[in-house]
This record gives C-alpha cells, sequence and structure tokens, in this order.
C-alpha cells in the first residue's frame, strides 16, 4: 500500500475520533465511529507491518540471488578448471602413447639391427673362411684345410693340431709351419670331408 492511501487512512480515523456527541445516537455512533478509527489505525499499523516484511523478504530474495550467482559463477570456474586439469592430462596422456609407440618402435628397431649385426658378423667370418689366406694367418687348431704348393704344381690336405699337422696318409709333422715352407696359400676343407687315411682305418672301400 502507498503512503498516500495511509495518510488517509490516519486523517480518516482521527476525523471520526472527533465527531459530535450531543446525544445517546450520536454517542453510540461516536463509538462506532471510533472502534472504525481503531481499526483503521490497526489495519494500517498491520499494512505497514506487512510492507516492511515484505520489503525484508526482497531484501533477503535479493541477497539470496546475488549469493546463488557468485556461487554459480564460482562453479562455472571450478568446472572449466576442471575440464582444462582434464584437457592437460588427455594431452599427457596421447604424448604418454607416444612416447611407448616410440620406444616400441626403437627396441624394435635395436633388435632387429642386433640380428642384422649378427648376420653380417657371421658372414663376414664365412667369407673370411671361405677365401684363400696366406700362412701368416696360419689355420685354427681341429680344423681341416688344403695348402697349395707354391710352385704351382699341386696342393696336400692337412688337418692342424696344436703343435704341427697330420696329413692325408696320416703322418704326423710337428712344427709344421715353421718347418715346411713348399706352401703358399691354404683355405679351409669342409668338417665332414674324410681323409683316404680315415676311410682306410674304417674298412671303407
Amino acid at each position: 500500500m502507498s503512503a498516500d492511501l495511509m495518510d488517509r487512512l490516519r486523517q480518516d480515523a482521527e476525523m471520526l475520533q472527533d465527531g459530535p456527541q450531543s446525544n445517546l445516537t450520536k454517542l453510540w455512533h461516536s463509538e462506532v465511529v471510533k472502534d472504525a478509527a481503531k481499526d483503521c489505525k490497526e489495519a494500517a499499523a498491520r499494512i505497514e507491518a506487512l510492507e516492511a516484511l515484505a520489503a525484508e523478504r526482497l531484501e533477503n530474495y535479493r541477497k539470496g540471488i546475488s549469493v546463488v550467482r557468485d556461487l554459480n559463477m564460482r562453479h562455472k570456474a571450478e568446472v572449466e578448471a576442471l575440464e582444462a586439469e582434464n584437457a592437460r592430462l588427455r594431452a599427457a596422456t596421447d604424448r604418454i602413447a607416444r612416447v611407448e609407440v616410440n620406444a616400441k618402435q626403437l627396441r624394435t628397431s635395436i633388435e632387429n639391427n642386433a640380428v642384422l649385426n649378427t648376420r653380417a658378423e657371421k658372414a663376414e667370418s664365412a667369407l673370411a673362411e671361405a677365401g684363400w689366406h696366406t700362412f701368416a694367418d696360419q689355420p685354427a687348431s681341429g680344423r681341416k684345410f688344403i695348402a697349395l704348393y707354391n710352385d704351382g704344381s699341386g696342393a696336400a690336405m692337412f688337418f692342424a693340431f696344436d703343435g704341427g699337422v697330420i696329413d692325408s696318409d696320416g703322418d704326423e709333422l710337428y712344427d709344421w709351419f715353421s718347418s715346411d715352407h713348399s706352401y703358399d696359400r691354404w683355405a679351409y676343407l669342409p668338417d665332414d670331408l674324410e681323409f683316404w687315411c680315415e676311410v682306410r682305418a674304417e674298412g671303407k672301400k
């Protein structure tokens, strides 16, 4: 209710309170008017109290809205921070996955290189054994080899052992490498090749 209406109610109450009282009817009327004036005052007071309560509740409502708005803003900021953190975690996870893939590829490459290096070493060793050697490099002990005469007249087969050789007839020749200079080059023979002396000892024809 507006302030003007409240002022009119008060004025009416005051006018009614001051009405004529010359006879009993007027006295009764005056009492009725007084009661009405009292009711008007009480109504005005209640209206003022209700308006004050409404204003207080409206202010509390506005404060509540402000608090809710602040909470929503803080919640929004927290959600955005969580989303940013999740994005960073996803990016870190992706980087870790790429690093793991690269590490796996690197391990595979290292293993393949090791296999290739082993094969290359074996191939080099096989090539070295398959070729002709000078006697500056002596045959390994326990291996059979063929030696070429240095005059080009032929070759002879031997079995090398520590301290000498055994020829194809089965004769042991000690200090052969240092004492016999009739040969120029040598090459390894297959391990399953049997000398004539071996065939004879086994009774083979």
